[in-house]
């Protein structure tokens, strides 16, 4: 049906593109009656045509037809200026279609098929962790693990029918080797290697061990205070040899230092500067760590991180050697977190200045931890946070919803880059360990086996 000429034809119902190419000729009232209610048709119900201003194209193409009538009277010869009217008002007309086209992307024969609708960019989904290597199935009742600092060896606690024990496996193959018995009555809750992967330490709820395999039995066992409690030991004479201050330690973001002597004393972040991050056998020690950390409500409005009266139940503490694995620190406390108000909820923002928190309280390390220790503060369950060791990611259990999946940020973006979904539930800070070469998180979700969870290009952006 021919809808440009045709008086009879019916009313069409047009495509975007063909409503476009309409509208020069429409706005000087060269089309049909249909055709010209087509347009209007199509004008009023799309969406891209109301965003670019063409609502009011039949009130203008009405305006136009008036003035063409005042300067082109029964078809008399047009005078200049006559002439000049019209083809200013054609001028106006094309630079309106132009504009329009140019926004949609396709003004000049660019492709019609084009997206109409802009659309803001899309957060990446995160991409499901996927195991690489699962340990022997022995490893399933893992209660904590630590990696030597070669990359080599796993070793983890975890009872053999009813005792306790501590295995050394092959991170590479996931087999287990050597078996050291533990001496107390439960498995210790923390495990941790010397900076040099010579001697290994554990920790229950009242006993220190250490041990320099290949041999099987402990070189050094000492009794631990009761919590909230530390205490520094000299390993090589098997002696106490410090109780840093339970009260200013830690406090209001310092951190305690390593010594050449191995006594601990205090020193402050530089202001201004966003807290450290810390790991065992570094010369500073602080709550927020690559190996775990724990944020938990203190039932006040208000979040505290180290360990949590249920932690202390299941033997959770912090243990670090000094840099020259002469010395050992225990620790069993918790210090309140100094929140950011822009973190107090919501989705954490890269931008945002960690460190500038109120005078009292830890400040955050950045605003990803923030955002947690908001959530945690106000009541709703509690979260674990994990550093990698190059500063580049950050795992984590965000306890305070329904969801339990583990998420590997990348922090410099704030964005969540992978994910494994259901593995928060029952996870301890002791129970991830990072693998740096090839990158990957080591995990022992209670129940399962042991599992390597590769991170290939996570956090490259």
């Amino acid at each position: 049906m021919n809808w440009r000429r045709d008086p009879r034809a019916a009313v069409p119902r047009l495509q975007h593109d063909d409503a476009v190419k309409y509208l020069v000729e429409y706005h000087f009232g060269r089309l049909s009656p249909q055709l010209n209610a087509a347009v209007e048709a199509h004008i009023r119900e799309c969406k891209i045509c109301q965003r670019q201003g063409l609502g009011h194209a039949a009130t203008e193409r009405r305006e136009v037809a008036r003035k063409l009538r005042k300067v082109r009277p029964n078809k008399q010869r047009l005078s200049g200026r006559a002439r000049g009217i019209i083809l200013f008002l054609l001028v106006i007309a094309i630079l309106q279609i132009a504009v329009f086209e140019l926004t949609r992307g396709a003004f000049f024969g660019s492709h019609p098929s084009a997206a109409a609708t802009p659309t803001a960019t899309a957060t990446p989904t995160p991409s499901p962790l996927t195991s690489s290597l699962a340990f022997d199935a022995a490893s399933a009742g893992t209660a904590a693990l630590s990696l030597s600092p070669d990359g080599k060896t796993l070793a983890t606690a975890s009872l053999s029918g009813s005792k306790p024990v501590v295995t050394l496996w092959n991170a590479a193959t996931g087999k287990p080797g050597t078996t050291l018995a533990w001496p107390g009555q439960s498995a210790p809750g923390v495990l941790a290697w010397s900076p040099d992967g010579k001697a290994l330490a554990a920790a229950d709820g009242s006993l220190i061990g250490v041990w320099v395999p290949p041999a099987t039995t402990l070189a050094v066992m000492l009794s631990l205070p009761a919590p909230p409690a530390l205490r520094v030991y000299d390993v090589g004479a098997g002696t106490v040899l410090q109780e840093p201050d339970l009260t200013t330690s830690f406090a209001n973001g310092t951190l305690l230092r390593w010594s050449a002597t191995g006594s601990l004393s205090l020193t402050t972040p530089v202001a201004g500067t966003q807290p450290p991050v810390t790991d065992s056998g570094g010369q500073q020690i602080s709550l927020w760590r690559t190996d775990g950390s724990h944020l938990f409500s203190d039932g006040k409005s208000g979040a505290l991180v180290g360990t949590s009266s249920a932690g202390t139940d299941k033997h959770e503490a912090l243990l670090s050697w000094s840099p020259d694995g002469h010395f050992l620190l225990w620790a069993s406390v918790n210090r309140s977190v100094a929140v950011p108000p822009a973190q107090s909820a919501g989705t954490p923002s890269p931008s945002a200045t960690a460190g500038t928190a109120p005078a009292t309280g830890i400040p955050v390390p950045n605003a990803i931890v923030g955002t947690l220790a908001g959530n945690v503060a106000q009541g709703h369950g509690d979260a674990l946070v994990w550093f990698s060791p190059d500063g580049r990611l950050l795992a984590a259990c965000d306890r305070t919803a329904s969801a339990t999946a583990l998420d590997i940020y990348d922090i410099a973006s704030g964005r969540i880059v992978s994910q494994l979904a259901g593995a928060c539930a029952e996870l301890t800070p002791a129970a991830l360990a990072w693998q740096a070469s090839p990158s990957a998180v080591i995990l022992a979700v209670p129940g399962k086996p042991i599992a390597v969870y590769p991170l290939g290009a996570t956090g490259g952006g």
